[in-house]
């Protein structure tokens, strides 16, 4: 029976990491400019704009109050000058162009439509057009808008036209996630609260038991949040590092330490509400988000029958921990809460990053628990 169970928290181990690794591959293969281009010249067009690397392609949000950056390369690719080059591009009324910040400068814009005009294009060079644009405050559905690129030129007296319409899409704010989040951390509160009051459960909780968890995830909540704040653009991509080793370690000590079933849960439940009263934060919007990580690791506890007290089942707990929160973070709240679609190959990248975070986390917390578990005896 142990090798069983130990076969299935490894093949759950690999499963995780297995299937991180290869979303993040597919994404990032797929991650290609939108091209297109006739004998002579090449048109690529980027929105929004990767300063902003980490945006998904194509995917505007309504309602936001910022303007998406949009560039269009035009390339020659052709070992020869191309003359007299007109560039009209038009987008639909529905989106707004910020009049005032483009480039190049003499870029002309009127009723939606850009227009640029070059005598020549020498070979293997380039033309960069930068422009802003607004969707508008609310849309109904999710719209694909275009953006029609026509251009004129001349090649050894002959006169072309190219044209290339490039499609996006415009999507209404996901304020239903909001709201599922909302429903969903109440009714996680009210069973957990129900199953407690029906088992006793908070009965079988010691004074230290209790003083273990609320030290340990207001630590979390508090000094290590800070330093993630302060410290988190310093460390680029590796910057949420900062929150999820210290977040997995002290997790797998409050669950080696107090062995008990909803540990976790209340474990996450008071991590959010220190950080409500500590940083403000929107208790409603997120507290499904931590009671949905405390309870999976409850469920895998017992499920196991493991409270950490092995360094593959501690390592587990904060792996799983950690892919909750990034994934969730990337593709759940990020567009309710921010107004972010992130590119999918960076959300991935960011997982793997978070879930070894997590597996670091659950070592290094596994290893300090039966420390202090020996130093509680002690004393």
């Amino acid at each position: 029976m142990k090798k069983i169970k130990k076969y299935i928290i490894v093949g759950l181990f690999i499963s995780l990491v297995s299937l991180t690794a290869i979303y993040f591959i597919i994404e990032l293969i797929n991650n290609q400019p939108s091209i297109s281009s006739d004998n002579n010249i090449e048109v690529q067009v980027e929105i929004p704009v990767k300063t902003s690397y980490m945006y998904a392609d194509n995917k505007l949000l309504a309602g936001v109050e910022y303007y998406y950056d949009t560039k269009i390369i035009i390339l020659n690719k052709v070992n020869h000058t191309l003359e007299n080059i007109s560039i009209k591009i038009s987008l639909s009324n529905i989106v707004q162009i910020n009049a005032e910040d483009y480039s190049p400068s003499d870029l002309n814009i009127s009723d939606n439509t850009l227009s640029l005009i070059r005598n020549i294009l020498l070979s293997n060079s380039s033309i960069i057009i930068k422009f802003k644009i607004k969707p508008p405050s609310s849309v109904p559905y999710s719209l694909t808008e275009s953006i029609n690129i026509n251009i004129d030129y001349t090649k050894n007296s002959e006169n072309i036209n190219f044209n290339y319409i490039h499609y996006y899409f415009i999507d209404p704010q996901p304020s239903w996630i909001i709201y599922i989040t909302i429903i969903i951390g109440i009714l996680i509160l009210i069973t957990t609260i129900l199953i407690a009051k029906k088992t006793n459960m908070l009965e079988k909780y010691t004074t230290i038991d209790l003083i273990n968890i609320t030290v340990l995830a207001s630590l979390g909540a508090i000094v290590f949040k800070w330093i993630w704040q302060i410290f988190n653009d310093f460390l680029w991509i590796f910057g949420g590092l900062l929150l999820t080793i210290p977040a997995a370690v002290l997790m797998i000590i409050a669950i080696y330490l107090v062995k008990k079933p909803g540990t976790t849960t209340l474990f996450f439940l008071i991590w959010e509400l220190v950080n409500f009263f500590v940083w403000g934060s929107n208790i409603m919007s997120w507290l499904g988000w931590y009671l949905i990580e405390g309870v999976i690791i409850d469920i895998l506890t017992v499920l196991f029958k493991d409270y950490a007290e092995r360094s593959i089942t501690a390592s587990l707990y904060g792996l799983t921990r950690s892919f909750i929160a990034y994934w969730t973070t990337y593709f759940w709240f990020s567009p309710a809460i921010w107004k972010i679609y992130y590119a999918p190959w960076y959300a991935w990248l960011q997982i793997i990053i978070g879930s070894i975070g997590g597996i670091i986390g659950g070592i290094l917390g596994y290893y300090l628990a039966k420390k202090l578990e020996k130093a509680i005896i002690i004393y």
